[in-house]
């Protein structure tokens, strides 16, 4: 065989197999970056209502998704500790500026390594949500709380009328799960 055809041959070889290689590594780098886009999405549309669902899994994510990048990670760690944190009712004001500050830190450096030309004050200071879903959101909480006190109310009519006492909710679970099974 002559060099020419030799080089032929590897040439028939090699590019199609590093066609298909560079393939794979340019769709396993867009998918991660659409992974770390959902992220940075999910954690913008909701840094103004934590409780959102979506929000605490945007937090979980960002081990996942941006686990190497250490600026954000470290941003992440405090932001974390901050959350973990229980303020004294006197500390509670201070300790509430305390999570935004770092949570808009984790959210900037997000956008930095993203790069999303977005200031850290914006982020801080510009955010959006309607006032009917406000509304709407402390309705429910006030809601929540009302059937504490209507559970309160009634269970103070049962002592004061000597009916039994009901039993605490963990007495209602039965120890056996198959017994669920079992109900008609």
């Amino acid at each position: 065989m002559t060099p020419y055809e030799t080089f032929a041959l590897i040439g028939l070889i090699v590019g199609p197999l590093s066609a298909v290689l560079v393939t794979l590594w340019s769709q396993a780098r867009s998918a991660k970056r659409d992974r770390q886009l959902q992220t940075l999405r999910m954690l913008i549309g909701t840094r103004h209502v934590v409780a959102d669902p979506a929000y605490s899994i945007a937090i979980n994510m960002i081990p996942v998704d941006f686990n190497r990048q250490q600026t954000i990670m470290a941003a992440w760690e405090k932001y974390m500790e901050a959350v973990y944190y229980k303020a004294s009712p006197d500390n509670l004001d201070r300790h509430n500026q305390e999570m935004l500050m770092r949570q808009t830190k984790l959210i900037f450096e997000i956008t930095r390594f993203m790069r999303y030309d977005i200031a850290e004050s914006d982020l801080e200071k510009r955010s959006y949500s309607s006032q009917s879903f406000v509304d709407r959101d402390q309705l429910n909480v006030q809601a929540q709380v009302a059937w504490i006190r209507i559970a309160n109310a009634l269970e103070q009519q049962n002592q004061a009328a000597g009916l039994a006492t009901p039993a605490e909710p963990e007495a209602l679970i039965p120890q056996d799960p198959s017994a669920l099974d079992n109900r008609t």
